[in-house]
C-alpha cells in the first residue's frame, strides 16, 4: 500500500527531481571556532555585546479630553 510519501517520491521522480535519500542528507556541520577577536565582539560592551538590562520607563498617558 503507497504512502503520501511514496506518492510525493514518485511525482517527483516523474518530474525528473532526483528522490535518492543518501543524496538529500544535509552534512553536518561542526560548530565555527571564533578567534579572540570574534568572541571580543559578542561580549558585553563589545560591538554586538548583549548590554546590560535597560530601566524601562514607564508608559506615557494619553490626555482623554
Amino acid at each position: 500500500m503507497p504512502t503520501d510519501l511514496d506518492a510525493i517520491q514518485q511525482q517527483m521522480a516523474a518530474l525528473g527531481i532526483d528522490v535518492a535519500p543518501e543524496e538529500q542528507a544535509m552534512p553536518i556541520e561542526e560548530a565555527p571556532v571564533l578567534s579572540p577577536e570574534e568572541e571580543a565582539m559578542f561580549a558585553p560592551g563589545g560591538e554586538y555585546g548583549i548590554e546590560e538590562p535597560v530601566e524601562e520607563v514607564p508608559p506615557m498617558e494619553i490626555p482623554t479630553e
